[in-house]
């Protein structure tokens, strides 16, 4: 190509201008940044897009339209399992020692997510450092790939009871120092807004946020929104819920003002099932609060990623999913090599180009509370599927007529249909897997239970 004629000239022109294109391409392929928000004790019943009447949530609601809303989600029935098990991908079987606890030895998606070069933050509820005793081995969340936080209850030495507020005039603890917002300062909104300066300052190379949500456990008190700032009461979940949704368009309003949505995956699910004192009205009725306990009302929890360009806007998933998920998500649609040695129970539900084709024939529980005078109750085993649920105890359940509630009552075994019948032969078949590796109930159902730390009054606290 002679470069001297208009013709070569031309030609270079216009080979520069593809080369250019083609690495502002590349460089637009990069890793997606990774926020995961978990909201504290919300189930599928309190997002006005998986039925709720009671509450409005129109931030989540978008969210879930600009993405994909799944409806067959499953947690564990109460936090410190559901957190293990979502940062860990594992059973609870393999890895759950107790309440408010994370073994030192696990392999965390912080420490995933470092390793492959992404700046790692959490912010929000931690409470994993031990709780009926303190565990010296890890108490920094740097020990588990994170590079910064923001944290309520992070090393059980706060005032009051060794918790210190979540809410108003918060004990949060900030990146190794203590901060001192003052009784006006809202610690959701404290925590929340760490988490959108985090993404702010790490806007030019791949972040991973963590957000474990304060909200919406009780003490059921106002918020900032509410319109009276009474005595804790119940009716202000409402409150709660509806200013959870505000935080959450908030940090999405800021990934778009930073020009990062297009290169962002958000995941938002919650914890376990809502509190048992909260009774929601539902499109299919009254649903009761059923956290803590091993029905559809305690581990069915609301869904939603979105990945603008791989996931269609407006997709609903029946799929089923459960945290065991999440960690071989994030691994394949960023990627990431796993590390020498781990291993997850988890299969993705995402790839490199949006919702993976793979999907689970059924989802698996080994639930034990091991926390406090709550002992052994709820404990149980079961395998399920999108119409049938197997407990361990040979309880068997049609959980296709009751979505968001209860269990009902189990089937006859003399009275199956051929489709029960194999439905419950593959979930017999399941659990006899996983017990031959180890997951059945241990003793701790029936043993003395770790005493609870004694708040300033002499009085044991209650598990978070």
């Amino acid at each position: 190509m002679h470069l001297r004629s208009p013709r070569g000239l031309a030609l270079l022109v216009s080979f520069l201008t593809l080369a250019l294109a083609g690495l502002k391409d590349g460089l637009a392929a990069g890793p997606p940044n990774l926020v995961v928000i978990l909201a504290d004790d919300l189930g599928a019943e309190c997002l006005s897009s998986y039925g709720s009447l009671d509450y409005q949530t129109p931030r989540l609601d978008a969210l879930a339209a600009s993405g994909v809303r799944f409806t067959n989600a499953f947690a564990q029935p109460l936090c410190t399992p559901s957190r293990v098990q979502i940062m860990t991908g594992k059973y609870n079987f393999r890895n759950y020692v107790e309440f408010g606890y994370l073994p030192p030895k696990e392999v965390t998606f912080g420490d995933l997510m470092k390793a492959a070069g992404y700046k790692t933050c959490v912010a929000g509820k931690w409470q994993l450092s031990g709780s009926g005793r303190q565990y010296p081995e890890k108490t920094d969340p740097a020990d588990w790939g994170f590079d910064e936080h923001c944290l309520w209850q992070l090393n059980n030495r706060a005032p009051y009871g060794d918790r210190g507020s979540r809410y108003w005039g918060p004990y949060i603890e900030q990146n190794g120092e203590v901060l001192e917002p003052g009784n006006d300062a809202y610690g959701p909104d404290v925590v929340a807004e760490f988490l959108m300066s985090f993404i702010e300052r790490h806007k030019d190379q791949p972040f991973f946020a963590y957000y474990p949500m304060i909200l919406t456990h009780g003490p059921y008190e106002p918020s900032p929104g509410s319109a009276d700032r009474g005595k804790k009461n119940v009716k202000y979940f409402k409150d709660m819920v509806e200013h959870m949704d505000v935080i959450v368009g908030r940090i999405v309003d800021r990934i778009e003002a930073l020009g990062l949505a297009d290169d962002t995956i958000v995941i938002f699910t919650g914890d376990n099932g809502t509190g048992r004192e909260v009774r929601t009205n539902t499109t299919n009725g009254v649903v009761p609060g059923g956290k803590g306990t091993m029905t559809d009302a305690g581990m069915h929890v609301p869904f939603i990623v979105r990945w603008p360009g791989k996931i269609a806007r407006g997709t609903v998933s029946d799929r089923l999913v459960d945290f065991t998920d999440v960690v071989p998500s994030l691994l394949a649609a960023t990627g990431t090599e796993k590390t020498n040695g781990f291993k997850t129970d988890g299969v993705a539900f995402l790839d490199a180009h949006g919702l993976s084709e793979q999907e689970r024939e059924w989802t698996y529980s080994w639930y034990e509370a091991r926390h406090g005078e709550n002992g052994g109750r709820n404990n149980g085993i079961f395998a399920r599927d999108h119409k049938y649920k197997l407990f361990s105890d040979d309880r068997f359940f049609d959980v296709s007529t009751r979505p968001l509630s209860g269990d009902g009552e189990p089937l006859a075994n003399d009275d199956l249909s051929p489709e029960a019948k194999m439905s419950k032969a593959k979930l017999q078949a399941v659990i006899d897997q996983f017990a031959a590796e180890g997951a059945v109930l241990s003793e701790a159902t029936t043993e003395t239970p770790t005493p609870r730390p004694r708040n300033r009054r002499g009085r044991a606290n209650k598990p978070e």
